[in-house]
């Protein structure tokens, strides 16, 4: 009886534990996979210009953990002749830049972490930027229903003339809710991206942050949507009566000064109907309802170039800027093909 007892619970486990582990490399079987359709997908995508690749150069993979290389070029006419010669690159030649990761394997997934860096003849001038290997980090996971990455750029100051760089962070975390996994769908989640600081030349530094926020959206719909048939596609998103909002703006200087401002684009579900009518133009504009909100700071407007305050100025006779609590404001919607600014139709505007 005793034999029999280990035999039943012996058995389980030890399929168990071969499970356990041969989870991480189907993961990293898989994450091969991925990567190389991704890759293959860019290839595609960049067929159309002359001299430009992506190709995985060198994968190794283990059971546990893998090493990747990727090479991308682009053509010379990436780069413009202004950059160039800041630069101090002498004739035009292809931009390669390569990108090095380690993959370990896991039960949930495939983690990576890597760097992106030039080679070649743009691999000194990178240098001069204030760049090393180490300089843009990429990482992130891949797992059963979501991917997350984070690039990281840390500061870059060796050209004025260009631009300095304070640092910059881009992170994403998604989950699939259309399509199938290492192929084309719709991806829903969160989205950063933090800019330390950037300066430009005859440009004030500036710094800011934004929410963008996308709400009812047909995933099924978005994934179907072509040039080909868009018709029946957008009536099934518009069904919906979809929203696009862009809020807590902020854009300004160190010193405070900047502009702050909120967008909202909504689609009535009058859309649908009039695309299956076979509506165009201007039908189709009536079923929008626009609303946008904007303040730019008066600190702001004293410290702008002539010109630009000229526009201002211009903006405001027409009525589009107004001075209020002494800052400068514009108030814009749309609604059934009807403008209104400040809550009033314009005098030249149909209906006004």
């Amino acid at each position: 009886m005793g034999r029999h007892w280990r035999w039943w619970v012996g058995v389980p486990a030890v399929a168990l534990a071969a499970v356990m582990a041969g989870l991480p490399v189907f993961n990293g079987w898989q994450a091969e996979q991925t990567w190389q359709h991704r890759v293959e997908q860019w290839q595609r995508a960049l067929s159309d210009t002359a001299g430009a690749t992506a190709r995985v150069v060198d994968y190794q993979r283990g059971l546990y953990r893998a090493s990747v290389r990727t090479e991308l070029v682009l053509p010379a006419s990436t780069m413009p002749s202004a950059w160039r010669a800041a630069l101090g690159l002498s004739a035009p030649q292809p931009v390669h830049w390569v990108l090095e990761q380690t993959l370990r394997h896991g039960w949930r997934g495939v983690a990576f972490d890597g760097h992106l860096q030039p080679t070649g003849a743009l691999a000194p001038a990178f240098e001069r930027l204030g760049g090393d290997a180490e300089s843009i980090s990429v990482r992130g996971h891949l797992g059963f229903d979501t991917q997350s990455i984070a690039v990281r750029v840390q500061q870059l100051a060796g050209a004025p003339e260009l631009f300095e760089l304070g640092g910059l962070r881009a992170s994403t975390d998604l989950r699939p809710v259309a399509g199938r996994p290492g192929a084309a769908g719709v991806w829903s989640g969160d989205a950063r991206l933090v800019i330390d600081a950037l300066e430009l030349p005859d440009v004030a530094p500036l710094q800011g942050r934004a929410v963008v926020e996308f709400e009812r959206i047909d995933a099924a719909a978005l994934l179907t949507l072509s040039a080909d048939q868009w018709r029946p596609s957008l009536a099934a998103l518009a069904s919906e009566s979809p929203r696009l909002s862009l809020a807590a703006l902020r854009l300004e200087t160190p010193q405070g000064q900047g502009l702050s401002g909120e967008a909202s684009l909504r689609i009535r579900p009058a859309m649908a109907e009039r695309l299956h009518a076979g509506a165009s133009g201007m039908v189709l504009w009536e079923a929008l309802r626009l609303d946008t909100e904007l303040v730019i700071d008066q600190a702001l407007v004293a410290v702008l170039p002539g010109e630009v305050r000229a526009w201002l100025d211009l903006g405001r006779a027409f009525g589009f800027l107004r001075r209020r609590d002494g800052d400068w404001r514009l108030a814009l919607a749309v609604d059934e093909g009807s403008l209104r600014i400040h809550g009033q139709t314009p005098a030249w505007a149909p209906g006004g």
